[in-house]
Formats: structure tokens, sequence, C-alpha cells
């Protein structure tokens, strides 16, 4: 499956409806003022997903952060000096979140070369890449500033199907692909694929999981991380595919 772009009427119109509305639309235009012409803002995660699970099942997690990549530019253009005098953080992945005044969303920042897919597998940072880079198929939309498309790799699909699946198999950093799995799981309440499963049961090993259980209690408290580790530990459990979902029906 490769990169298309977004046709559906009704997706199409919920993400110009979301990207007009002023906290959105403010901030990446003095972003893109303060960047040189050639820049690319991209927008893609959760805030794409969560359009289309909302469109389309009626109700989606909310959406808090906007994750942005910048592509056009050197992977050493010094983006905080562009951005001098915003309120920036560093983040985890050395990218920079920013808390705009007049916005309640929190905007993530990354250069499209220091994308860790691209970074660490050496490919070239352009949108097709980017978009084969992203992790899971329900994430795999990008929303582009300058020309208001959105290109997408099977998300739409996968959010119609409630499936967490594999966008491409690229894994740049195993331990990073399976944290993000079962957040996204337990945010979205998606089941996971048979191959992800696979994955999984292949490296969920007892260091994995406490590392997990470090992770998500600093990252999300220790009521969520809880939550988390139910579902992980649902996957090591079960010694089948078949066991893991007559699991999460004897869950419900």
């Amino acid at each position: 499956m490769g990169m298309e772009p977004l046709s559906d009427k009704i997706l199409v119109s919920a993400v110009r409806e979301f990207f007009a509305q002023p906290s959105i639309r403010q901030p990446l235009e003095q972003l893109a003022r303060r960047l040189p012409s050639r820049a690319d803002v991209l927008v893609a995660g959760g805030a794409l997903r969560n359009l289309f699970i909302a469109a389309i099942h009626g109700s989606a997690p909310p959406t808090c952060d906007i994750d942005v990549f910048i592509g056009g530019l050197p992977a050493d253009f010094p983006l905080a000096d562009a951005l001098t005098g915003w309120a920036l953080e560093v983040t985890d992945l050395q990218g920079l979140r920013w808390r705009p005044a007049a916005s309640g969303y929190a905007f993530d920042l990354c250069l499209l070369p220091r994308f860790v897919v691209i970074e660490r597998l050496g490919l070239s940072a352009d949108l097709e890449n980017f978009l084969l880079g992203i992790d899971f198929s329900v994430n795999a939309a990008v929303y582009q500033a300058k020309t208001g498309s959105v290109f997408q790799r099977g998300s739409i699909e996968a959010v119609k199907r409630r499936v967490i699946d594999f966008n491409s198999g690229l894994v740049a950093d195993r331990d990073i692909m399976i944290y993000r799995n079962f957040l996204l799981a337990h945010k979205t309440g998606f089941q996971i694929s048979e191959p992800v499963f696979t994955f999984l049961r292949r490296y969920l090993d007892l260091e994995t999981m406490n590392w997990l259980d470090s992770v998500n209690r600093g990252k999300h408290g220790k009521k969520r991380a809880a939550a988390i580790r139910r579902d992980y530990e649902a996957v090591a459990r079960a010694s089948t595919y078949e066991g893991y979902l007559a699991s999460r029906l004897a869950g419900r």
C-alpha cells in the first residue's frame, strides 16, 4: 500500500475544520513565519488519528498535543535559534515542545531529518519516506500545512477496522515500538493485529515489562500505568493470538 491523498469528503471537511481553529491555525502560521520559505510544515500523529476516529466511530480520545515535523530543512538547522523568545522545552527524542500562550495545545516540533526512523535508517527526508516510517497504520496520515492536503497510507481502513497493525514494518527502535503500541491500544481501545501480537510475544520479557512500568509511571501516573500493564500482561499470558482475542472479549 502506497501514499495516497485523502479523498473522503466527510473526513476532508473534518480536517479542514480542525486546522481552521485559531488555536491550531495561528500557531502553525507563526511557526511558518519563523522558518525559511522552503520549510514544509507537516502534522502527523494523534491529532489526525483522533479526527478520523471521531468522524468514523462518533467519539475519540482527546487531543492535547500536535505533532509537527518540518521538512525541507537540513538535520543541523538551528530550530531553537529560529524560535528564540518562545517557551520551548526539549522532549525525550530531542525535539522541541512549544506551548503557545493563546492555544490550549502543546506543539511538539521535530525536523523531519531527525525523525527517528529517517535518521536511524538513513532514509531521505521526504514526505513518502515520512509516511513509510510511521509506526502503525492508524497513525499513517500527514497534513501538509502549505497546501492543506492530507496524505495517508492505510490509516482510514485501519481506523474503520479498529485494528493496530504495522504500517510498513520499519523498526528503528524496538523498545519505543513496544511502548507506543501499548499506549496506542490503551488510548484507542483498538485490538492489535496478529503480526503485532507475534512481535510483542517475541520481545515482551519481564525486563521489558518492568521498563514499561517505569516509563509509564513517570509519563502517565500510577493509575494509567497500571491499566496499561494489564494490557501487556494479557499479551504475555496468551500463548496464541486467538487466546489474546478471547481474553479481550472476556474482559469487556
